[in-house]
């Protein structure tokens, strides 16, 4: 009999978001903000040649979540829906096309500039946490 893998669930709360997980093995993140992160993770497993079946365990507590077999898993998706709630369904992958879509626009790229914009495009604004407090907003020119 194979030996079951663990792999540890953790939680982080994205505002506007909602929960989203990072999987981790042996001291290693190997799926990072998945929004279905047991599926994610076995379509990881399965691309690393690895059989048989896995364990979540909840990162704060150390308990076990589920128990699923990598390769049966890694065919499926959470599909969740207006009406109905979720269900589970096949795994379908993104295309390309779709996934520039859902990719954020870079900053000045594919919208225009606005007031506290940092004007070097390199830079996060102070409000995101990065250390551009010398930077000056942009502002709009008055006319």
């Amino acid at each position: 009999m194979t030996k079951t893998i663990d792999v540890q669930l953790r939680p982080t709360w994205i505002r506007r978001v909602g929960y989203r997980y990072d999987v981790i093995l042996d001291d290693g993140v190997i799926v990072r903000q998945s929004r279905d992160p047991e599926y994610d993770t076995a379509r990881v497993l399965h691309a690393r040649g690895l059989r048989g079946r896995f364990r979540t365990i909840d990162f704060r507590t150390g308990e076990p979540r589920m128990i699923l077999d990598i390769e049966k898993a890694a065919r499926l998706r959470t599909i969740e829906r207006d009406r109905g709630g979720l269900s589970v369904g096949p795994f379908r992958p993104m295309s390309d096309d779709a996934r520039a879509r859902l990719r954020p626009p870079g900053l000045h790229r594919e919208r225009p500039s606005a007031p506290g914009m940092a004007l070097d495009a390199g830079e996060p604004l102070p409000a995101a946490g990065g250390e551009t407090a010398e930077l000056r907003p942009r502002v709009p020119e008055e006319a």
